[in-house]
């Protein structure tokens, strides 16, 4: 009876940490603040940005998210340039979509929420799976503007703009 109750004292917590991390896929299971591999590995499922989809996200972002994120700057939540080679597709999914059970259960989200004074990601009407994906897309897709931007050197000569004689 004794060796029961041991057992039973033993097993009961050790069956709720596993069925705690049962809902969370992998990649957020094992923290996003994975290495840059994990993280691009984890995008190629999607091939080429889809640029429909992506405006379809940006709209969606434009309604849902700008309050609080901007790509360049801190507003009420983190900037998120770039924020598609620091998390994988996976983290961002679930931050979206899930956002009370990732501050609960993600090392990553506690630590942001943390950081941006205990301000929970509020979306008034939630977001669904596929406007997550859709804003995802759009991210992936700014990630691309940014970087070809980036590259192209400032112009060293005057703009001259034709005239129409």
């Amino acid at each position: 009876m004794k060796l029961m109750k041991i057992a039973t004292y033993l097993l009961i917590p050790a069956l709720a940490g596993m069925l705690g991390n049962c809902s969370q896929p992998d990649a957020v299971k094992n923290n996003s603040a994975d290495s840059p591999q994990l993280i691009a590995e984890s995008y190629k499922k999607f091939g080429e940005v889809n640029h429909s989809l992506s405006d379809k996200g940006k709209e969606i972002f434009n309604t849902k998210c700008i309050s609080c994120h901007q790509m360049e700057k801190r507003v009420v939540g983190p900037p998120l340039k770039d924020i598609t080679t620091r998390r994988t597709a996976e983290w961002l999914q679930e931050m979206i979509v899930n956002p009370k059970e990732m501050v609960k259960n993600d090392p990553v989200a506690k630590q942001l929420l943390q950081e941006y004074n205990n301000m929970p990601m509020i979306v008034p009407g939630g977001v669904s799976n596929e406007e997550a994906r859709a804003i995802i897309e759009y991210l992936r897709g700014e990630k691309l503007i940014a970087g070809t931007l980036s590259q192209i050197s400032p112009l060293k000569d005057e703009v001259r703009i034709p005239s129409d004689k």
